[in-house]
């Protein structure tokens, strides 16, 4: 009874505080899409992989795994590694820059400098 008051009395601050904090980190991105990206691909990589650890632990501890109702049968295994290795590629993939400096040049760089030979430093 103790223990049921005490997570009643922490869970509401708890859950607002994790809420406030979210809302600030993510205030930077309203005006930079960079930022904007950055926090997106951070957020996206951070819940593939808290799918993806049950999924790694299931392949690597089959032996004292608990099936329960629903599971995939013999292709649980293969299907755990394509996933684990899926989660691999996608979350190095969204750590790289989704922009390079060459196309940043080609956007900012108006079509009649580049045909007049103007530089495009400013």
């Amino acid at each position: 009874m103790i223990c049921s008051y005490f997570c009643l009395l922490i869970q509401s601050p708890s859950v607002w505080l994790a809420c406030t904090l979210s809302f600030i980190l993510a205030l930077p991105s309203l005006g930079n899409s960079v930022a904007f990206a950055a926090a997106t691909s951070i957020a996206t990589i951070g819940l593939y992989v808290s799918y993806g650890i049950p999924v790694l632990l299931r392949i690597i501890y089959r032996d004292n795994f608990v099936k329960g109702p629903w599971h995939l049968g013999a292709f649980s295994i293969p299907v755990g590694i394509i996933t684990c290795l899926w989660i691999g590629l996608i979350s190095i993939l969204f750590m790289l820059p989704q922009v390079s400096a060459v196309a940043m040049l080609i956007v900012e760089c108006p079509v009649t400098n580049r045909i007049t030979g103007q530089s495009c430093d400013q």
